[in-house]
């Protein structure tokens, strides 16, 4: 017993205290550091924050974006006058058969003057009388009378020159897949709107592109939007998809392969092809989720269909598909509120514990000195 006690007492003497001494002298350093740091982070958060001033350019306006840097040089128009005349005469050689000059035309309107009358009964009296006159007004054949109209609908002003170029350059790919006879017709009546109340820009129109031909075999090439057998009336649905969504390239390539996989199990109408391809593109699920689904709908042997059953069969299973994914979200979110109260239990438990250990371990090394001390009086 002796022998373990004077073991006990070597350990503390020769390195609990020698060592550790410096140890905790380096710690209460390194607190003192601390407490001063504190004091001023806490002193230096006491003075009052200023407000940054508030203003809204007219790029923020536009893009219905808020620059979080609050930096201004940011919302300074980059493009010039002569960058849009460019754009604008690529667009002519895109509408060679559209009018570009001819701004205005006479056009006879009616119109209402006051005139006076006399009754015998009544006497004078006014009254008013209609009669036509010629006047000028404004051409909307013309195309920069609807491009006009558009930049209004967009709230872009003469003087921002990017936001215009943005405007002409999706209208040049547009017209590409357009029959030149009917131009202006078609941007009047079916681009206008996608262009003025969505972010329609030159590459989601490529994309568009480049997904119908994926899909069908070749470009869309609109010759009749009022027919339903034009390429307008699948097109349409993808300039709508891209103008309004963030897609990843993973989705484009789970769209075609879908296109491509119909294709195989040999169902060949393009309203199915088309279909699938704009659900994979629409629908609320990730990449991955689209991705099983798909692999699940043409490798496993839960859905068999042809193309006489194809509606009944892959709109039975989306919808259980679907409904799944719905339910394994619900469950995912509420295993991720249990682990976050988990990790507050948790990390309350192990600081108590850690404190309650610190403490300890100081109560024991004071105790130490304390006995090596009363010792050596002895």
């Amino acid at each position: 017993m002796k022998k373990l006690r004077h073991f006990l007492n070597y350990i503390e003497e020769k390195i609990m205290i020698r060592y550790g001494r410096r140890i905790w002298q380096f710690v209460g350093f390194l607190s003192i550091l601390a407490f001063v740091v504190s004091l001023f982070l806490i002193v230096k958060n006491l003075f009052p924050t200023d407000r940054k001033e508030v203003h809204i350019s007219k790029k923020e306006y536009n893009e219905n974006k808020v620059d979080r840097d609050f930096d201004e040089t940011n919302n300074i128009d980059a493009c010039t006058k002569s960058e849009y005349k460019k754009a604008l005469d690529s667009l002519k050689k895109q509408m060679p058969l559209s009018e570009w000059v001819q701004l205005t035309k006479s056009e006879r309107v009616e119109r209402y003057r006051e005139v006076y009358r006399y009754d015998p009964w009544y006497g004078s009296y006014s009254t008013y009388e209609p009669y036509f006159t010629f006047e000028q007004t404004k051409n909307y054949d013309a195309v920069p009378v609807i491009l006009e109209g558009i930049f209004s609908s967009k709230g872009i002003d003469s003087t921002e020159y990017c936001e215009q170029l943005k405007v002409v350059r999706a209208v040049t790919v547009l017209m590409k897949q357009t029959q030149k006879s009917i131009a202006t017709k078609t941007l009047k009546e079916n681009y206008r709107y996608l262009l003025s109340y969505s972010d329609l820009q030159k590459a989601d129109v490529e994309r568009a592109v480049a997904m119908y031909k994926s899909v069908n075999g070749k470009k869309p090439f609109v010759v009749n939007p009022d027919n339903d057998k034009d390429p307008w009336n699948y097109f349409s649905s993808y300039l709508n998809v891209y103008s309004n969504d963030t897609l990843s390239e993973q989705r484009d390539l789970l769209a075609t392969d879908a296109a491509k996989q119909l294709k195989k199990k040999g169902v060949k109408k393009p309203e199915y092809r088309n279909n699938l391809a704009l659900w994979v593109l629409r629908n609320e699920m990730d990449d991955e989720a689209n991705e099983i689904c798909m692999s699940d709908l043409f490798s496993a042997k839960t859905v068999k269909f042809n193309e006489k059953n194809f509606g009944e069969k892959v709109d039975k299973y989306i919808y259980l598909y679907l409904e799944k994914y719905r339910l394994a979200e619900q469950l995912k979110a509420q295993e991720e509120m249990e682990k976050a109260d988990n990790i507050e239990l948790y990390g309350s438990s192990g600081l108590a514990s850690f404190g309650s250990i610190l403490a300890i371990a100081s109560i024991l090394i004071l105790y130490s000195i304390r006995q090596i001390l009363k010792d050596r009086k002895d």
